[in-house]
């Protein structure tokens, strides 16, 4: 058994290697830089950041307390193996708390943090065991349950301790698919409201969250498979180790950097969203409405504008954003972003028309999109096939 030096001030002094440390501590280390530079910016107004910063902030002990593990900090080893639990069953629940406040503009209450109470139990389960364990046997159980090196017999008390480390196991897994499920059906559900308030939904509608949500339970089953497998076959196989040390690494820093950059939540977007005068004049009939919109768009090209909102062409026409919001989105059977950005479609296929060898980029952007790659997405979306495609087929 090897110690890295960081560590042995706590550890039995065994022979280190670079190359251990650095996969024992990777994962810590990256959880603890965000960490920092989370705190640096920590503002409590803004809901979401609090809670990632806290996210970030157990992630860094989750890796810790490997870290102790992975370098045989004997002494320590009950009390970072209780925190370990806590820790472990409580990052999913967590980044679960973090994508509600993303998608949901009520604010925190008691119940939603109800997710981390298993853990809470099943870490103090697991410190008051080993509390009750005489020394011997807190050792017996180090040495023959977490490191599989020696072949002890089970007492009452460690047959209980290992009992709850398996449930500790089967919580996390159910955990993992649990967050999955809910997490992305929240995500989808917010991106069909944002489809259905504005026309360009480009970084609105959290969608690098939801794949870095998939990303991370991908590679939190690739953990709990290693621990099926048992910790202590990567203990001293620092090929093996070096495997989902990468791999969390760089799961956690992209999913830290996308938090540290993420802008918008449910409630900004609201705040971007403002709702019109509500004594504005009364709302026209269902037809009329309909022929208004449509009236708007062709003759006075209002889709050209960027970043418009369903607020804002509800003002233009004198009437409720709710009114609108049922014309386009329950009346014609499509959302607001897709009745929009079919009008761009069409513009920017006739000046396609007019013009074939014109830069795609500036199509684009005279076409009403904030972006080429969003006219690329939205035009194979309408006509099924790409920009260049399309014109050859005209030929």
């Amino acid at each position: 058994m090897r110690s890295a030096s960081f560590f042995g001030y706590f550890c039995n002094p065994k022979q280190s290697e670079m190359f251990h440390s650095v996969f024992s501590t990777m994962p810590m280390f990256v959880c603890g830089f965000w960490s920092v530079l989370f705190l640096l910016q920590f503002d409590r107004k803004n809901t979401p950041k609090v809670v990632f910063t806290v996210f970030m902030l157990v992630a860094t002990v989750l890796y810790f307390c490997h870290c102790l593990y992975f370098n045989s900090c004997f002494s320590v080893l009950p009390f970072s193996n209780t925190l370990y639990n806590l820790a472990s069953l409580s990052v999913y629940p967590l980044f679960y708390v973090y994508i509600r406040t993303l998608t949901d503009v009520k604010p925190l209450t008691w119940k939603d943090f109800a997710l981390l109470l298993p853990a809470l139990l099943v870490s103090l389960a697991v410190g008051l065991v080993y509390l009750l364990m005489s020394g011997q046997e807190r050792t017996d159980f180090v040495m023959a349950c977490l490191y599989h090196q020696t072949e002890t017999p089970f007492t009452p008390m460690m047959q209980v301790q290992r009992s709850l480390h398996t449930a500790s196991k089967i919580l996390f897994a159910a955990q993992v698919v649990a967050v999955l499920g809910l997490g992305i059906k929240r995500l989808s559900t917010h991106k069909r409201r944002i489809e259905a308030y504005f026309s360009c939904t480009n970084k609105l509608d959290l969608s690098s969250v939801k794949w870095l949500l998939v990303l991370f339970a991908l590679t939190s089953l690739l953990s709990f498979v290693a621990n099926l497998l048992g910790r202590h076959r990567f203990f001293d196989a620092d090929s093996m180790l070096a495997v989902p040390s990468t791999l969390f690494s760089v799961a956690l820093y992209a999913l830290a950097y996308t938090g540290f950059n993420q802008e918008h939540s449910a409630s900004s977007l609201m705040e971007m969203d403002t709702m019109v005068n509500e004594k504005q004049k009364e709302p026209h009939n269902t037809v009329e409405l309909k022929d208004l919109i449509i009236k708007k768009m062709e003759e006075d090209q209002v889709y050209l504008q960027p970043n418009l909102k369903i607020s804002d062409l509800a003002a233009m026409l004198g009437t409720n954003r709710n009114y609108l919001y049922n014309a386009i989105n329950v009346d014609m059977g499509v959302t607001f972003s897709e009745f929009v950005n079919r009008y761009r479609i069409g513009h920017a296929q006739r000046l396609l028309m007019e013009n074939p060898e014109a830069n795609m980029e500036e199509i684009a952007i005279r076409s009403g999109f904030s972006s080429e790659v969003t006219f690329y997405r939205n035009f194979k979306t309408v006509t099924g096939t790409t920009p260049y495609k399309w014109l050859k087929s005209l030929k």
